[in-house]
């Protein structure tokens, strides 16, 4: 086994120190190769989820509201019209 140095924990024969209970520092050869490129892969994933989410809420917000706009500027138009239209025909005749 390798000497440790100042009184720490032992080292392993690997290279990596353990800390105190004998466990592998969260950075070791455990975190390394294909699952750290699996889980970047995944965080990658993740965050374009999210994104394209939040961009479909808020697109699907501004639709919204510009389809309410156009509608209620319609409604507004057609109940212009009609009441053009009665206070013409509900007027005097032409005699």
């Amino acid at each position: 086994m390798a000497r440790s140095f100042g009184g720490g924990p032992p080292a392993r024969q690997d290279g990596v120190n353990a800390d105190r209970f004998g466990h592998a520092p969260w950075h070791s050869d455990a975190m390394t190769g294909a699952t750290n490129k699996a889980r970047s892969f995944l965080a990658s994933v993740v965050g374009y989820v999210l994104v394209a989410l939040v961009a479909f809420w808020l697109l699907g917000a501004v639709l919204g509201t510009v389809r309410f706009l156009l509608r209620a500027v319609l409604i507004l138009l057609v109940l212009g019209g009609l009441a053009t239209l009665y206070v013409k025909l509900k007027g005097p005749g032409p005699d």
